[in-house]
């Protein structure tokens, strides 16, 4: 169900290459290939590139993928970065760099505590 809304919701060049991935490798392969689209599409800026590593960096539990997207958020001072308290980071919040992260960015100290 999720694997398909994640298809559909591609560009309709996209789809079969997702639906491929899928069958051949399961989640992370379609995830994996979702990322690779995403960020070969022409005109992408880097803060577009970091937002989409961030996403499947969370989705793949590919911990450094998505602290190396926050940070590159950081420099930009990206509007993600409002949504850090937000469930979908919880498997990050132990994460040294993280905490460093929330630190400077002045979220209340109970959070990076």
């Amino acid at each position: 169900m999720a694997a398909e809304a994640l298809v559909n919701w591609a560009p309709p060049e996209e789809r079969e290459p997702l639906r491929a991935a899928y069958a051949n490798g399961g989640w992370n392969a379609l995830c994996r290939e979702a990322l690779r689209l995403a960020i070969s599409r022409p005109n992408r800026s880097a803060q577009q590139i970091a937002r989409e590593k961030l996403r499947y960096g969370v989705f793949l539990g590919d911990s450094d993928m998505a602290l190396d997207a926050l940070e590159e958020l950081e420099k930009t001072n990206d509007s993600w970065l409002a949504q850090l308290p937000d469930g979908g980071f919880r498997a990050l919040r132990q994460e040294p760099r993280f905490k460093a992260l929330l630190k400077r960015l002045r979220y209340p100290e109970a959070m990076w505590k």
